[in-house]
């Protein structure tokens, strides 16, 4: 054992200890292991993330000065942080520096493609300038699209029996991005065969629990998964026959900004691999994140009444219940505004990100005895940056960071790294303004039509995938409004 402890100091420390260490920064501070090779450190790590408490174990790790720790988890140190400071350097002013290692990109192929989510260098940017224009901006004809699909998810609310909400919400965010960005939708909310929304969610779940433990996630097997790989193969291909059977011709006559994706893609006569690298990750980025702050606002809504109403009442000031909202009238409505910021605030979208050193470089801060100095970062190590932790810090948004508290938004303003929901820097989410227009208009439509929402059951955890989730089923009731 003695001899194993001494393989497992030299291990722990080797990155660390080399001649680079003095000029890049200090040395990290390590999470606290006993075993060698951090054995229940990873143990611990591993029963969080399965019982949804992921969150807890990354806030006690990372309540250290510099708000930076290293975990020492069977294989090369991995870096925690959610200093702002830390996310800033990632994201913007040292970008060059970390990128998505092959290693993430190999774990998220089987769901992402090689996308514009997990590749690099010319590759991200060409997969970047070709979405950009489809995404960048939203167009009037998307809140038409979204409209077509309200009755059916509000008659899919109107049932007597609680609804999970997440799973509706799911298949409502597919269609409408199906038919924004692909010209067809799914019409999955019409049916209830989920196979691919299943596939996903399974391949997602294993995906996180890989990509948590750094290098070693690389080698664990993808356990039961082959059905999962089917269905997302056969919906892929499915997008493949849609894109070969359009006309280049008929998309040029078309102006830029009106081309679907799959038009888009179909003038460069793509490979069934272009067409998944483009798709794939517009649904996922378009359905997900929607979906699930969707669920998120109704599950805070049913246990906070009064803001409810306070949406309800600016709802009947600015728009009425008969006639749905258009994209001015939403920017100007504030508690409806509020409630988006703070769900955001609350329940990032990503959540858990990761980026690896490019270069022997370092972070500017988690260093020296109060954490104010730079440490180092060497070439190959991984950085997992904590969006969810830095958005419910107690030192920036105050003692009630984990309330849901709408109106703290009405005379606070955080800054520019403090608050980051689509991201920041040269890869900040290119779909932003559609989320958020797809978000709050649902919202008004939903209480255009229902005056109150109840159930969500108790405390709810949060479970950490791509995009964190609830943990267990929103099953909530909405009664309509009785003007209606």
């Amino acid at each position: 054992m003695a001899g194993l402890y001494l393989v497992d100091l030299i291990w722990g420390h080797w990155m660390c200890d080399r001649g680079q260490a003095r000029r890049l920064g200090s040395k990290p501070r390590i999470a606290p292991y006993w075993m060698p090779f951090g054995f229940d450190l990873a143990f611990r790590m591993a029963r969080d993330l399965y019982s949804f408490n992921f969150l807890n174990f990354t806030q006690k790790n990372l309540d250290v000065p510099g708000r930076t720790v290293q975990l020492n988890l069977l294989t090369a140190p991995v870096l925690l942080t959610d200093s702002t400071e830390n996310i800033k350097a990632i994201l913007s002013t040292q970008f060059a520096d970390f990128g998505k290692s092959t290693i993430f990109q190999n774990v998220w192929e089987n769901i992402l493609g090689f996308s514009v989510f997990n590749s690099e260098g010319t590759v991200w940017k060409d997969h970047s300038r070709f979405l950009r224009p489809l995404l960048a901006k939203t167009r009037p004809s998307d809140l038409v699209t979204i409209e077509n699909h309200v009755s059916s998810l509000l008659e899919a609310l109107s049932h007597e029996k609680p609804i999970n909400i997440l799973d509706t919400m799911q298949l409502y965010t597919l269609n409408c991005v199906t038919d924004v960005f692909f010209g067809e939708s799914a019409q999955s909310i019409q049916s209830d065969q989920k196979p691919f929304l299943n596939a996903v969610n399974i391949l997602a779940e294993w995906n996180t629990v890989k990509t948590a433990f750094g290098p070693l996630g690389q080698y664990f097997p993808d356990m039961n998964t082959n059905r999962s790989l089917e269905a997302v193969r056969l919906n892929v291909n499915g997008y493949v026959k849609k894109t070969n059977a359009i006309s280049p011709a008929s998309v040029t006559m078309k102006p830029e900004r009106d081309r679907t994706v799959l038009e888009a893609l179909a003038l460069n006569k793509p490979t069934a691999k272009n067409v998944k690298d483009q798709v794939m990750p517009i649904i996922m980025a378009g359905k997900d994140p929607i979906a699930i702050t969707l669920a998120w606002a109704l599950y805070e809504l049913s246990h906070n009444p009064a803001v409810t109403q306070q949406l309800r009442s600016e709802i009947a000031t600015k728009i009425g219940f008969s006639t749905p909202p258009t994209k001015k009238e939403l920017k100007e409505m504030r508690v409806l505004n509020n409630i988006v910021r703070e769900i955001h605030r609350l329940y990032h979208p990503v959540g858990y990100n990761v980026r690896t050193a490019l270069i022997d470089t370092s972070l500017p801060r988690g260093g020296g005895v109060d954490g104010l100095g730079p440490v180092a970062v060497f070439a190959g190590q991984q950085v997992i940056y904590a969006l969810l932790n830095m958005q419910r810090r107690r030192d920036l948004f105050g003692d009630d960071a984990e309330v849901f508290r709408p109106d703290r938004w009405d005379n606070w303003k955080p800054e520019i790294w403090e608050y980051l929901p689509f991201s920041n820097g040269p890869r900040i989410c290119q779909g932003r303004h559609f989320a958020r227009l797809h978000i709050e208009y649902t919202l008004v439509r939903i209480f255009q039509k229902f005056e109150s929402i109840t159930g969500g059951q108790g405390r709810q955890r949060i479970k950490v995938e791509l995009n964190p989730k609830p943990a267990y089923p929103i099953m909530c009731n909405l009664h309509r409004s009785s003007s209606i």
